[in-house]
């Protein structure tokens, strides 16, 4: 499109069409290339455990769980899951692993605890 608009622009009827066609199907396949190797590094790096952001998911059920697989399956969005959060009043399911919990909502935020609950 830039392209294009130069050459109308600047009055270039003397360039030829196929120039101008291979210019942007050049272009366009760099691009594209450039695109398929950044992800690719992209990923490799995700594998590696770098450039990911650690997840905490408050909550301990069904959906807690879901979204913790959810999380695992998906491993190229680069995130990392860390444990969950226990509300209070509730019990953890009986399939929950004891180490998966890291805390309660409490200790999660423990300066204004009391501003969650309004």
């Amino acid at each position: 499109m830039l392209l294009t608009g130069t050459l109308y622009l600047v009055h270039a009827n003397d360039i030829p069409r196929g120039i101008v066609i291979s210019t942007v199907a050049l272009v366009a396949l760099a691009l594209g290339l450039r695109r398929l190797i950044y992800r690719t590094l992209l990923y490799r790096r995700f594998d590696r455990g770098l450039d990911t952001r650690n997840v905490l998911i408050v909550g301990t059920g069904p959906e807690a769980h879901a979204l913790r697989h959810h999380i695992e399956s998906i491993r190229h969005l680069g995130y990392k899951f860390k444990g969950f959060i226990r509300l209070p009043g509730n019990a953890s399911p009986a399939n929950i692993d004891s180490n998966d919990v890291v805390g309660t909502l409490e200790n999660a935020i423990p300066e204004h605890p009391q501003a969650i609950y309004r």
